[in-house]
């Protein structure tokens, strides 16, 4: 070993020795003994002439919270650290909660915060090429991040994207084809329901593996009401000029307590407003009640043609079929067909026969005095002919 570092250390030995527990009369002094030079300066705070306070540098707040203990491990208050990007530990650490977790941005305004990009709560947002929320979920229309008001747009951002594929998909709009077996909740997408007093649809799995609808009304007068969101073009004439040649459309059905549906209301068909038809309206093709007993109607702007059904038992499970244009079994030019368990039931031609957009409509009402009438709906299926 050096001879000289050998001496400095038994040097060192020699005056930290203790005895019985005391330092001997030979100790460190400031002037000849460096280490002891080097302990009064970063010692105690009140002998500190060279360096600066590890407490100082890393930031205490005020001399309550003067202790280091508590400063690094205990839950020292620090409400009173301002931020800092060029200050101490805490007003640093200050600076970075700041900027990520209370999410102004301002003091990181050269690089943006991930509120300033991404928008607080859909209250800051700039639908615009600065703001993430532009690109990827940004209504243009109302610049609101709810999904729920996002207006469909092929051209748009990716949720508008999104929402013009699902409308496409679930056949809200531009889809052709539509068959519902209800695996699960009613799809608001596809379906609307209403009702009034204590008027119930509802999904019901009682039968499986039939999943069906249960149009219902416990009370007096209730009301239950189901249709399409998407209407489709009813237009027997097209098969002469048109790309759609013809609509068909079918469903299965079964009734339970007829006797307490109102006849003058209740219609399952095709009606130019599901939202308020009922078998007294105009503009509709399908089946309503006739003192408890089924009928078929077609109703062109007021003006109807009806026809009596041949007799099936209600409270048993049907398939009911609407057919125009070349979906009919007999093709001629305006023509409309009704059918029940694959038997013709009724036909018009040109006579009443309506050209509109139709939503699928079942709507069930009790009578003012009674309740409890049920419809039972199963795959409905609607498709249409193309060229």
């Amino acid at each position: 070993m050096d001879k000289e570092v050998e001496r400095n250390l038994k040097l060192i030995k020699n005056k930290g020795a203790l005895v019985n527990g005391l330092p001997t009369s030979e100790s460190f002094n400031n002037t000849d003994d460096s280490l002891e030079q080097i302990s009064d300066n970063i010692g105690q705070p009140q002998d500190r002439g060279n360096f600066t306070s590890i407490e100082a540098m890393i930031g205490v707040p005020d001399s309550t919270n003067s202790s280091l203990d508590d400063l690094l491990r205990t839950g020292q208050d620090s409400s009173a650290i301002s931020a800092n990007e060029d200050g101490s530990v805490e007003e640093r650490l200050e600076q970075i909660q700041e900027a990520v977790n209370v999410g102004t941005g301002t003091a990181l305004a050269a690089n943006k915060s991930l509120v300033d990009a991404l928008g607080t709560n859909g209250t800051t947002v700039t639908d615009s090429a600065v703001s993430v929320l532009g690109a990827i979920g940004a209504n243009s229309a109302d610049n609101s991040f709810g999904s729920a008001s996002v207006v469909s747009n092929p051209d748009g951002s990716v949720l508008e994207r999104l929402e013009s594929l699902i409308q496409a998909t679930l056949v809200r709009r531009e889809g052709a084809y539509m068959l519902e077996t209800w695996q699960a909740a009613i799809d608001e997408g596809i379906w609307t329901t209403a009702t009034g007093g204590t008027g119930a649809v509802t999904r019901d799995v009682t039968e499986e593996p039939i999943q069906k609808v249960v149009l219902s009304g416990p009370a007096n007068a209730d009301t239950a009401r189901l249709y399409t969101v998407k209407e489709w073009q009813f237009d027997p004439l097209a098969q002469l000029a048109r790309t759609v040649k013809g609509l068909y459309v079918s469903w299965e059905a079964k009734f339970a307590t007829v006797a307490s549906i109102e006849n003058t209301k209740f219609f399952m068909g095709l009606s130019s407003d599901g939202a308020a038809s009922d078998r007294s309206s105009n503009n509709l093709t399908g089946f309503f009640l006739n003192s408890d007993v089924l009928n078929a109607i077609i109703d062109d702007a007021g003006s109807e043609s009806t026809a009596t059904v041949g007799g099936p038992t209600l409270t048993s499970w049907h398939k009911f079929e609407i057919r125009c244009g070349t979906a009919c079994r007999t093709i001629t030019s305006d023509r409309v067909e009704l059918i029940i368990d694959n038997t013709l039931q009724a036909a018009w031609t040109t006579t009443n026969v309506p050209h509109m957009n139709a939503a699928l409509l079942f709507y069930v009402e009790q009578e003012a005095a009674v309740n409890g009438g049920e419809l039972h709906i199963a795959m409905p299926h609607i498709v249409y002919l193309m060229i």
